[in-house]
């Protein structure tokens, strides 16, 4: 029996491990290849920096705090499956997270800021800021946000939610403002955020409201090359 026991503790050190070498391997790989370029144009080109706004108010409307945050886009891979892009409070270095963004073809999705529980109450239990062409009114598409270190037995390992194009305004020949919805049910009630995409520009405004009538607004405030 004991030697079982030992036999079987040195099978699944061998598979971590193993399981470790290759994360760490891809890893390495992902920050050796280039961003991937899949539409000749891209909105969010690397070594790009945007940043926005974060604001919060209370159920009652009333603003408790602004942050400022830096969304920079590497010349990289994350885990060699999307664009590298990190996120980070201005003039607080330490909170800098890297995370992944897709644009091509078929849609643009944003993988939202997480730093703390401030932020996650709202990011990680709201549609994801996505947007899937080509654009047109009532366009509708299903996603699922996957909650990782925030699951619970409620909850379970991810959430679906449900996004939909409830606007689109001209505002030149080249130019379009779209507003799209984002409805997710979550544990405490529906999570709603609205969205708003502009065409060569990307999203302005990802505006969370939580079930509880507490809000979080993300809004651009430049984009600018480094």
């Amino acid at each position: 029996m004991v030697n079982t026991l030992k036999i079987l503790a040195v099978f699944f050190g061998l598979i971590l491990g193993l399981a470790a070498l290759i994360l760490g391997g891809i890893f390495a790989v992902s920050k050796l290849t280039p961003y991937k370029y899949e539409i000749p144009r891209p909105i969010y080109k690397p070594n790009t920096e945007w940043t926005y706004t974060a604001s919060f108010f209370n159920a009652s409307g009333q603003i408790q705090r602004v942050d400022t945050l830096l969304a920079t886009i590497l010349d990289e891979r994350i885990m060699l499956q999307q664009n590298k892009m990190t996120w980070e409070i201005k003039g607080r270095p330490e909170t800098r997270q890297p995370t992944g963004m897709i644009e091509n073809q078929l849609r643009m999705c944003l993988h939202p800021p997480t730093f703390n529980e401030d932020y996650t109450r709202f990011t990680q239990f709201s549609a994801y800021p996505e947007i899937h062409y080509p654009a047109k009114l009532k366009k509708r598409w299903e996603g699922k946000v996957r909650l990782l270190s925030l699951a619970t037995e409620e909850t379970g390992q991810s959430l679906n939610y449900l996004s939909r194009i409830t606007a689109i305004d001209s505002l030149d020949e080249r130019t379009r403002l779209i507003s799209i919805e984002g409805l997710l049910d979550s544990p405490t009630g529906e999570n709603v955020n609205v969205m708003t995409y502009k065409d060569r520009v990307g999203f302005t405004k990802v505006a969370y409201r939580l079930a509880n009538g507490e809000r979080m607004d993300l809004e651009l405030v430049s984009g600018r090359r480094l």
